[in-house]
């Protein structure tokens, strides 16, 4: 079924829409990141910390807020901090696991 004109537009429209809210989430995700990563490595900075460790902390911090966003870091709980330490600790049997049969 072919769809007119107006409803043509209609979705382009959405469709943009659509775009601009995922690109107004990546930038205010990007925003929060960078702030809570910058207060780390400052922290981390304080405590003489090696570049390199500071490098991998950044990292892991970042990618544990990937797997949370959009919900902000102040709102993640212990049991979710808990559920996602599982959820690395699978990860990595997983690949291992793999690896091994290769």
């Amino acid at each position: 079924m072919e769809q007119n004109p107006k409803q043509l537009v209609c979705a382009e429209i959405e469709t943009a829409a659509q775009k601009l809210v995922k690109e107004i989430a990546k930038s205010k995700h990007e925003d929060i990141e960078s702030a809570e990563l910058r207060e780390m490595e400052r922290k981390l900075q304080l405590k003489g910390y090696s570049v390199n460790t500071i490098k991998s902390y950044k990292n892991a911090f970042s990618l544990f807020l990937d797997y949370y966003f959009p919900k902000p870091m102040k709102n993640i709980t212990k049991r979710e901090i808990e559920d996602y330490l599982l959820f690395l600790a699978k990860e990595r049997s997983t690949v291992k696991r793999l690896s091994i049969r290769w």
